[in-house]
């Protein structure tokens, strides 16, 4: 019965051990989990804002460059109503004037376009730089935050398995204890039981010693007063056949009388 229950108490450990790690993992999947969904739902988040941000400066950079199109497009028709105004007045140098103003204009814009695309590139460029410069800190960030709160997490974990292998530890020292207690009262009771087995022994062949005695001590007495009654009746019967003989010679000796006086009286009256 304490094997089966000693047994019992080392399964009912190991279950508990076993299950208690089973939570303990499944909550750190679901902590790994929760904190991975959370990772993504930031980036979505943060992915979804920079797109807005992004829809809407190209929106407002491409109305800007709409109108300004619209607007050097107007321009450029003035100046060419303006340029067939005075080729038809006749004013060739004026007219040869504007042109190379045009095409100085136009060759500055080309250049300022390129200037442009150059600045656009380069800040395309920085923009991406910067970004991507924002998206390592936080990536890295989040990292940190990650490998701190698995690390703060596997802490927990290990001081709780510490903390069940202790109450383990301690659960198998009670049952030690209970178990030497359990040994060493079943030694003292069968101690004490050949202690009081030797003793009830003794006790007996003592009381069946002194009972022998006593009982030959009373046969031996009820012997002597049978010897005593023998005797006693011997006496009595001595007696008794003594006071019989005693009476019978008497007896005797007054019928002789009777008879010697009857026999003198017929003498003497025959005389």
């Amino acid at each position: 019965f304490r094997k089966m229950q000693s047994r019992r108490a080392s399964a009912a450990v190991t279950i508990q051990s076993a299950l208690r790690s089973h939570f303990c993992y499944t909550e750190h999947i679901a902590k790994i989990v929760c904190a991975i969904t959370i990772q993504s739902c930031f980036r979505m988040w943060t992915s979804v804002r920079e797109k807005k941000r992004h829809a809407k400066l190209r929106c407002t950079s491409i109305k800007i460059q709409a109108v300004f199109r619209r607007h050097l497009a107007i321009l450029r028709a003035n100046k060419l109503c303006e340029f067939r105004a005075m080729l038809q007045s006749g004013n060739i140098m004026e007219a040869e004037l504007v042109a190379c103003v045009d095409i100085q204009r136009c060759w500055r814009s080309v250049l300022l376009q390129r200037k442009n695309r150059a600045a656009t590139a380069i800040q395309t460029c920085f923009r991406g730089y910067r970004d991507f410069l924002q998206y390592v800190v936080k990536t890295f960030s989040v990292i940190q935050i990650q490998a701190f709160s698995r690390g703060r997490l596997a802490r927990c974990h290990l001081r709780r398995l510490k903390q069940e292998k202790q109450e383990a530890i301690d659960q198998d020292m009670i049952l030690q204890n209970a178990a030497a207690t359990a040994i060493q009262s079943s030694f003292r009771g069968y101690r004490d039981f050949v202690r009081y087995l030797m003793m009830s022994f003794s006790i007996i062949q003592i009381q069946t010693c002194g009972r022998g005695y006593l009982a030959r001590c009373h046969r031996r007495r009820l012997k002597q007063e049978k010897q005593e009654a023998i005797d006693q009746d011997m006496i009595l019967q001595n007696a008794a056949a003594t006071a019989i003989q005693s009476s019978f010679r008497g007896y005797r000796d007054f019928v002789r009388y009777l008879m010697m006086s009857f026999s003198i009286i017929q003498i003497q009256t025959c005389g």
